[in-house]
């Protein structure tokens, strides 16, 4: 079965990150297997870069199939200095603000 992790911007407990996980659930169903990662970083901004390396490390555990990475600071803090232009993994991205030229996604 495949495998995705999905790291999340925000804590688990925020509405809007409810929304996506929700979305990504319903469109995935039992198609896979999914892991999410919460960053945390509506409330604790500055303890974002840890936590994006605890989420490499579950990457690394995993070896996903996929990533998704939801809202710019999953984009910023995680995708671009640890997976972009350095694995070959899929890395999909929903409710990024800025336009995807500034990660360096085309």
């Amino acid at each position: 079965m495949d495998g995705y992790e999905v790291v999340m911007s925000y804590e688990r407990d925020f509405e809007w990150t409810g929304e996506i996980r929700e979305g990504i659930d319903k469109a995935m169903g039992n198609a896979c297997e999914i892991d999410y990662f919460y960053m945390n970083t509506k409330t604790d901004l500055a303890g974002g870069p840890k936590k994006a390396e605890e989420a490499l490390a579950l990457y690394k555990k995993l070896k996903p199939d996929g990533v998704i990475a939801s809202d710019d600071n999953a984009q910023k803090m995680f995708v671009v200095p640890y997976l972009r232009n350095k694995v070959k993994t899929p890395v999909m991205f929903c409710g990024v603000n800025a336009k995807p030229e500034k990660y360096g996604y085309k």
